[in-house]
């Protein structure tokens, strides 16, 4: 099984960061806990390996 790692970047801009930093508190608060939640579902994921899932399509 040949299985890359792939790097993942994300950038934000000014605009958002500042959009985000004037939300309620607890508007923050919900938005960090869906990243956390989806973190660790991504984090638990199965490995797939690209060239036997290439070869099924």
């Amino acid at each position: 099984m040949n299985v890359e790692r792939m790097d993942f970047s994300y950038e934000i801009s000014d605009e958002r960061l500042l959009a985000y930093s004037q939300l309620p508190l607890l508007d923050r608060l919900r938005w960090l806990d869906e990243v956390r939640q989806f973190t660790l579902m991504v984090r638990q994921a199965p490995i797939v390996d690209r060239e036997q899932t290439i070869a099924k399509s």
